[in-house]
């Protein structure tokens, strides 16, 4: 997708689920307390996971640089959390990871996102990409309307 969009997109990664035990702390993911590798994933046939910090992955499987925010970048609101998105993405991160253990922290990151005013693709399982299109989709009546093109796939 980064490909085929052009430089003025960034990859946001907000992995959090939290209905679903999914949380994502300190760079490490977890699912249901434990670290990613320490579960049933760590030995699927077709694509085993053998580390739980997910830069470390994205690192593994792109081109482009990483960069990270966590829990503690959050504390300071949406305005921060914008101006840290920017500054990592004017100092070249194309997929920006970012902690998040609660549906409050996927809003948060919403609207900073929003707030960055950058180009964005959502990469999570589902629940950073609602939120985000909860606060941009437009009601028909607005004058301005807005769109999102939603890719979703799974290995399983």
């Amino acid at each position: 997708m980064l490909d085929t969009l052009g430089d003025e997109y960034i990859a946001v990664c907000a992995p959090c689920f939290p209905s679903s035990g999914r949380t994502l702390a300190g760079g490490y993911l977890l699912v249901d307390g434990l670290p990613l590798h320490k579960t049933n994933i760590a030995i699927d046939p077709k694509t085993p996971v053998k580390t739980s910090y997910i830069a470390e992955i994205f690192r593994s499987q792109s081109k482009y640089k990483v960069s990270s925010l966590y829990i503690s970048d959050l504390m300071d609101g949406k305005h921060a959390l914008a101006a840290k998105i920017n500054a990592l993405a004017d100092n070249d991160s194309r997929i920006i990871i970012i902690d998040c253990i609660t549906y409050e922290d996927l809003n948060l990151i919403a609207d900073a996102v929003i707030t960055s005013k950058r180009k964005i693709i959502a990469v999570d399982p589902g629940e950073f990409t609602a939120a985000l299109a909860r606060k941009i989709i437009t009601p028909i009546n607005a004058h301005e309307r807005r769109k999102i093109l939603a890719v979703v796939g799974s290995v399983n």
